[in-house]
């Protein structure tokens, strides 16, 4: 393997090595959040360098991937290391205890037994929609369903493949604070509140290009703009967002609802602080919608809205682009076709006169 040629790549290679022969069994979550997510500016390195680490160390056989079942019935994958002289007694409970860490995580995100749906994906929805409404950059609508934002028509017409999570007429305000066009910016908004960073190959990134795509293309004298509410994105998608014409707000936390009755609070603490997720957050709290008014308000105050509408509208004209969101958005679409299908999509956009350095 040619990794460590990348010196973050190296980095990365030294710190998990570092990391596992102290603690002995990690999972990638809780590897991200103390490695990674703690350097809040400038990281030494980032999520694709950790998992080239992860590959370099295992093919070394200096960590192993393991899953086994918790009393829950769930699978966490742990990383373990190969060095255990004197403390395998020591790795195996420690291992036990990640396990069970990371099935209570993972029944807040994904849900649990007779619980099908996830705690976290309605709690950033309403965590972004009560930022909206706070915000007051423009006109929401969403209808809320026990509480709950959707977005089921726009103009008059259904949302293709199904609802989006918002959306709002946007507002603009000029440095005086004055009201300037452009007017009647359909803003639609898909939000993620998952822990994994969104890059350009990313299936979640485009759930909401493509019905935004489909939208403008029913409705091609709108403006339109997408709007992807995430935990973090990759700086590539910033880039791919400047180029296409969509928006980007990084909320820096993970949603969950505030006493809710399958969220023990002792248990989530020890979550927390146990696998490094500082920023797993209960509620509504005004430090932990502050990222998303900001990012609400630079959309409304300083962004270029016009030229991201004539972009989005330019680039959602092309059926060969439409094409690629099709097969990115699709769950079914994995590593070397997203791959592929994310190449011929930078061409496609390189020909429409983008720089696609993404």
């Amino acid at each position: 393997m040619n990794d460590l040629r990348d010196e973050r790549v190296f980095s990365a290679v030294a710190a998990l090595r570092a990391f596992m022969n102290e603690h002995l069994a990690a999972s990638k979550i809780e590897l991200e959040a103390k490695l990674i997510d703690v350097h809040f500016g400038w990281p030494p390195f980032e999520p694709h360098h950790l998992h080239n680490a992860i590959r370099y160390l295992a093919a070394r056989d200096e960590l192993s991937r393991v899953e086994e079942p918790t009393r829950g019935g769930r699978r966490p994958p742990l990383l373990l290391s190969a060095d255990t002289t004197g403390r395998s007694r020591e790795q195996s409970d420690v291992a036990a205890r990640k396990r069970l860490l990371m099935s209570r995580y993972y029944s807040y995100v994904e849900g649990s037994k007779g619980r099908e749906s996830s705690l976290a994906g309605p709690a950033g929805e309403i965590a972004f929609h009560t930022a909206l409404l706070s915000a007051n950059v423009g006109t929401p609508m969403s209808t809320l369903t026990r509480g709950r934002p959707s977005l089921d028509t726009v103009m008059s017409r259904p949302v293709p493949i199904g609802p989006l999570d918002n959306g709002f007429v946007l507002q603009r305000f000029d440095t005086t604070g004055q009201p300037v066009g452009p007017w009647g910016v359909q803003v639609l908004v898909e939000v993620k509140n998952i822990r994994e960073w969104i890059y350009p190959r990313t299936q979640e990134l485009y759930q909401v290009l493509l019905k935004a795509a489909l939208i403008k293309r029913a409705h091609p004298e709108a403006l339109v703009l997408p709007m992807l509410v995430c935990r973090r994105a990759h700086v590539t998608t910033n880039f791919m967002a400047k180029d296409l014409g969509f928006f980007v707000i990084h909320a820096r936390r993970q949603f969950l609802p505030s006493n809710h009755t399958l969220i023990n609070n002792d248990h989530l603490g020890e979550v927390r602080a146990e696998l490094g997720l500082a920023d797993l957050v209960q509620g509504l709290e005004e430090s932990s919608l502050k990222l998303l008014k900001g990012g609400l308000r630079a959309l409304q105050r300083s962004y270029d809205v016009e030229e991201a509408c004539e972009r989005w509208g330019r680039f959602s004209s092309s059926d060969a682009i439409l094409r690629c969101f099709q097969v990115l958005a699709s769950e079914r679409t994995y590593n070397r076709a997203r791959d592929e299908t994310l190449a011929e999509l930078r061409q496609e956009v390189k020909a429409l006169g983008a720089s696609a350095g993404w």
